[in-house]
């Protein structure tokens, strides 16, 4: 049964956490200014999304720059709200 706080049932979850979902697509915003990754990652959340893709893996960077706190706050506004289920640091 889905958790109304993320969207997703609990077994989906863990495995999810566990980096045990392939990863359907990659995008790398590491080395682009803040308007231009913000941009991009528009473009490719809601391409994703129109390909039925479930699990993506969004590239900020090392550290704890400009994007790595950007992207979070972007995924939580809309347009993209509305088709993140979950945001979740990639396992290693």
């Amino acid at each position: 049964k889905p958790h109304p706080s993320h969207g997703l049932d609990t077994r989906t979850l863990e495995k999810l956490r566990k980096g045990q979902i392939p990863i359907e697509g990659r995008l790398d915003l590491h080395g682009l200014s803040q308007a231009r990754a913000h941009a991009a990652l528009e473009r490719f959340i809601t391409a994703a999304y129109t390909q039925e893709k479930r699990c993506i893996l969004v590239i900020t960077g090392k550290g704890a720059g400009v994007l790595k706190a950007g992207v979070p706050q972007w995924l939580s506004t809309e347009p993209l709200h509305s088709i993140v289920l979950k945001i979740m640091p990639a396992q290693p």
